[in-house]
């Protein structure tokens, strides 16, 4: 089956599940070339804002669903280095999702300054306790939690302007369509990246890929690559 790149870039973006965070304001932020609501517009899916309601965790159902976000906040704090304060402006929690026996999962929003990002950890509870102690549920958070992207998003003090972002892939190649919808923290290194994809010759099937550092607003690649694949 032939899977295209550039088309379901353009349609869904990168088929990888790209992350963007936030520093300081929910609002529009100092993006430059556009607003945040603008930027996020075509995006489909889970919404870049929501209501509060669900901030910290008060959206959480059941002693499980409690445990287990208390346990998942605990953990990105200290993974983070950051403090209650710092990490409720970069991450806006949207749902504690309980419908499957299997998994809690947090979804949540990060945000640096115009910067969005739609995030999920699913903590598993199948085969635990019931109900579950607390060091079960500490393990299982460990499992889920991603360490590269919570001591990435503690290294962060800013991210660059959107300007700055995308005059880095002008730098690439002029017209690349960037995939703001999909950011997402590198692993091992937790750098936050963003990506796109530009057909370069349809015949030959010839694309150029660049992804850039969000925070430095610098390339990290830029390479050829086949637009579609067998």
């Amino acid at each position: 089956m032939r899977v295209r790149y550039l088309r379901s870039w353009v349609a869904s973006g990168f088929t990888l599940a790209f992350v963007a965070l936030g520093c300081g304001s929910s609002g529009d932020g100092g993006g430059g070339a556009g607003s945040t609501a603008v930027l996020y517009a075509p995006c489909s899916g889970t919404p870049f804002t929501n209501d509060g309601s669900c901030a910290g965790g008060l959206c959480a159902s059941g002693d499980v669903a409690v445990k287990v976000f208390a346990a998942w906040r605990a953990k990105v704090l200290s993974l983070s280095g950051l403090s209650e304060e710092e990490l409720d402006k970069r991450v806006s929690v949207s749902a504690i999702d309980t419908s499957s026996a299997s998994f809690v999962e947090i979804k949540y929003i990060v945000v640096l300054d115009w910067a969005r990002s739609r995030q999920v950890v699913s903590v598993g509870i199948s085969g635990l306790s019931s109900p579950p102690t607390d060091a079960e549920i500490e393990k299982a958070v460990k499992l889920a939690v991603e360490v590269a992207e919570w001591t990435g998003l503690g290294g962060i003090a800013s991210v660059a302007s959107e300007v700055n972002v995308q005059a880095a892939f002008d730098g690439c190649g002029s017209d690349i369509p960037i995939d703001w919808c999909h950011l997402d923290f590198m692993n091992v290194t937790g750098t936050l990246k963003v990506g796109g994809v530009k057909e370069v010759n349809a015949a030959n099937n010839e694309c150029l890929q660049a992804t850039v550092d969000v925070a430095k607003g610098a390339v990290v690649d830029c390479i050829p690559v086949p637009c579609a694949v067998n």
